[in-house]
């Protein structure tokens, strides 16, 4: 069977399983970035870590074709209705093709698992990708979205993401972006350029590398 990966939403944590034993668990990408100091003091604002997630849930109940209980032009949503607007303009505007949705995934360098002092795997980390779409041109892309503003370890973030895509889903990973959803209906799509890419892969390899020698 090999390696599979749970989450278990109640504690928000990862557990790595082979042939249906438990391994341990994986640390988070979101984790890592926090532990090395990329993210800042104020990753989250009060609260924004609640909104964001119910957002989360709601477009993905979106996605697997079981919204219609937010009704017509998303009027039963209430105050979460313009992040639904919004979300819904983006797909339909850019012309993203949503291939993967909230999908769990884990990247592994193949070395020994042994077990940090935090009680984490080493040679190992996960995380969710939000969405894997086909763009216009074809390429496929990792994108996450937010409900907040601009981070610059967004891009960090993302980068894990891309490679944890590429091993477990064996396909190319082109491009990656944030989906910026706002409260005023609008969006912003913050496609990372194509030449950008090497160096942020870059980055995030030294932070996971950070992190395993802390």
């Amino acid at each position: 069977m090999g390696y599979e990966l749970i989450f278990r939403e109640d504690k928000h944590e990862y557990l790595l399983h082979k042939d249906s034993v438990l391994v341990g668990r994986c640390v988070s990408v979101t984790q890592i970035l926090k532990a090395t100091g990329k993210t800042g003091a104020g990753m989250y604002t009060p609260g924004s870590a609640e909104r964001g997630t119910l957002i989360h849930k709601m477009t993905e109940v979106l996605e697997r074709g079981e919204g219609d209980e937010f009704g017509d032009d998303f009027q039963h949503a209430g105050e979460f209705r313009p992040y639904l607007v919004a979300y819904a303009l983006s797909k339909l505007e850019i012309g993203l093709i949503y291939k993967w949705v909230e999908e769990k995934l884990f990247w592994f360098s193949g070395g020994p698992l042994n077990t940090t002092a935090s009680g984490f795997l080493t040679c190992v980390f996960a995380g969710t990708a939000d969405r894997i779409a086909v763009l216009p041109d074809g390429q496929l892309c990792v994108i996450d979205l937010k409900t907040g503003g601009k981070e610059k370890w967004h891009r960090l973030q993302l980068a894990a993401y891309r490679d944890a895509a590429e091993q477990r889903l064996k396909v190319r990973i082109h491009r990656t972006a944030a989906l910026y959803l706002k409260k005023d209906g609008s969006y912003d799509f913050d496609l990372v350029p194509a030449d950008e890419q090497p160096g942020l892969d870059l980055k995030w390899s030294w932070a996971f590398k950070e992190w395993e020698a802390a």
